[in-house]
């Protein structure tokens, strides 16, 4: 997903938290349901509009019935969105009955009944990671030190040394930066952004202690914070 796809889903998601407490369960799950659904239309407008379709489905109590910590809540949402994917794309062979060649690569899976659930969990790791990525960059702004930068340097270019990543720092941050000082700066930004992905996982799930690695490796990011909770055992 590119920058501006982020922008978007953020103006997005700060209309729904202008309407809701910072406790509704919709806000913890616009983001991976908006991301799939630009997945499925490959369409802003439209996944804006499925998105917003769902986020009125959950407010009018559609989800009332399971609990945020029992797990069926996550499956009902799951088929939910999923439903929302298939019924866009009925509607759209119906107004067009010509799609183009990749709105038919994209409209078949869903037309056809295949099961993409694993896009879901796909799209609620990619939030929090963009979250996190956030975070980070927000701690990088308050406190003036460039842990953003120079994790995102070494995401971008991870077979290069600390030597040529200290040197194209130094140019970034237009200040000299030896190798030692990257790398030191490199370990806290690894080791922050993992505590800020695990506090953020831990809020939006309300995931006790004994369960948490268990909720990690279902949303596929304990690769990405298991320092961060080897560090709270």
């Amino acid at each position: 997903m590119d920058a501006n796809e982020d922008i978007h889903l953020s103006d997005v998601r700060t209309r729904w938290s202008q309407l809701l407490t910072p406790g509704d369960q919709v806000l913890r799950y616009y983001g991976p349901v908006y991301r799939y659904l630009l997945g499925v239309t490959r369409d802003p407008v439209a996944a804006k509009e499925l998105a917003n379709d769902f986020a009125v489905r959950f407010l009018a109590g559609k989800f009332s019935g399971a609990t945020p910590d029992s797990g069926r809540l996550r499956d009902l949402i799951k088929t939910a969105v999923r439903n929302l994917a298939v019924d866009y794309w009925r509607r759209r062979t119906k107004e067009k009955r010509l799609l183009t060649i990749e709105e038919s690569v994209l409209a078949e899976p869903y037309l056809q009944g295949a099961d993409d659930r694993a896009a879901f969990d796909d799209a609620e790791r990619d939030d929090f990671l963009a979250r996190a990525w956030a975070a980070l960059e927000r701690e990088e702004v308050a406190t003036g030190k460039p842990y953003y930068r120079a994790l995102k340097l070494k995401i971008e270019q991870p077979t290069l040394r600390s030597e040529e990543l200290a040197r194209q720092m130094s140019h970034t941050l237009k200040r000299e930066t030896s190798a030692d000082a990257f790398r030191q700066t490199l370990h806290r930004a690894r080791t922050l952004f993992a505590d800020l992905l695990l506090d953020d996982v831990v809020r939006a799930t309300e995931c006790d202690a004994a369960r948490l690695e268990d909720k990690l490796i279902e949303l596929k990011l304990l690769e990405y914070c298991k320092s961060a909770l080897r560090r709270r055992e």
